[in-house]
């Protein structure tokens, strides 16, 4: 879609094994950007033993285990859901600012696997965001986060509550903080298919990331959407903008919806792409035709 005019480096974080010549066959694909493919293969016995007694207990009690080896990541438990899903919200909202791989980026562009092109940038987000000093770019905003559990942590690290997010008329997002009154309140948050990040701030903000997570190891809740607007609204104000309102279209695809906000008729990509790739975007056809084999 762009980054064959920038070349960005691209790095991928995969608890999937790949072979060599699928990698291989990633960076031809890509290239003359670099490509780097990080394995994340860490077991959920390791993590379920890295855990407090308490917290270790309660998700054997609440996935209906005895030991933690009969934990594999397809568990899904009561309460909580799936643990390998609940295992990406937890990295994406504190472990992925602590990844080696990254440690020479001051930026990243997220982007989900789930997430697809379906036309020419021609705008860059990357560009647009560090021109304007972002924390954070958005390619869409959804509700909602919070809640009381949420909210206690905020109360306990910020010493408020956040009541609600708003829009200025520079496409700024804004937090609404308040007392008491708010000690319940919902608030838009991120949508996380993409986003721009700036990695230095988040990585000098490790401790309010650690007590986001605190003790709900393994949850779904607290969300990895959650972490990054809350961090980026409370410690970074004005500094967070909307792609879309901001007159920046990517019209990238996830979950049948354009940049989050439009539907899309073919609500599957892999159907979009073999009837209209060609010709609403014959770059990423001519490219890619032979790669495209998937696209929920």
């Amino acid at each position: 879609a762009y980054n064959d005019r920038v070349s960005y480096d691209i790095v991928v974080f995969s608890t999937i094994y790949q072979w060599p010549e699928t990698i291989k066959e990633l960076e031809d694909v890509v290239y003359p950007a670099k490509f780097t493919l990080v394995h994340e293969n860490r077991t959920v016995q390791a993590l379920l033993d890295s855990m407090t007694d308490s917290r270790r207990n309660y998700l054997l009690r609440v996935c209906n285990k005895n030991h933690t080896h009969q934990v594999i990541w397809n568990t899904t438990c009561k309460e909580i859901g799936s643990l390998r899903y609940n295992w990406q919200a937890e990295f994406r909202s504190l472990h992925i600012w602590k990844q080696p791989e990254l440690e020479k980026y001051r930026y990243m562009l997220w982007i989900d696997s789930d997430c697809f092109a379906t036309s020419v940038w021609k705008d860059d987000p990357v560009d647009f965001s560090i021109r304007n000093n972002l924390v954070l770019g958005v390619g869409n905003m959804q509700g909602t986060g919070g809640g009381p559990g949420l909210q206690a942590k905020i109360k306990d690290h910020f010493n408020l509550y956040l009541c609600s997010v708003k829009l200025d008329q520079n496409s700024s997002l804004h937090a609404i903080t308040g007392g008491s009154e708010c000690k319940y309140s919902r608030f838009d948050i991120i949508h996380g298919f993409l986003h721009f990040d700036n990695l230095d701030f988040f990585r000098s903000n490790m401790e309010w990331m650690t007590k986001f997570i605190g003790e709900d190891r393994l949850s779904r809740q607290p969300d990895d959407q959650e972490a990054i607007t809350t961090a980026a609204l409370l410690l970074a104000p004005g500094r967070t903008r909307d792609f879309v309102l901001s007159d920046i279209r990517l019209n990238v695809m996830h979950n049948g919806l354009l940049d989050g906000k439009l539907k899309v008729t073919l609500d599957q990509y892999l159907k979009w792409w073999q009837l209209y790739a060609e010709r609403d975007f014959p770059t990423g056809f001519n490219k890619c035709k032979s790669h495209i084999h998937a696209g929920g």
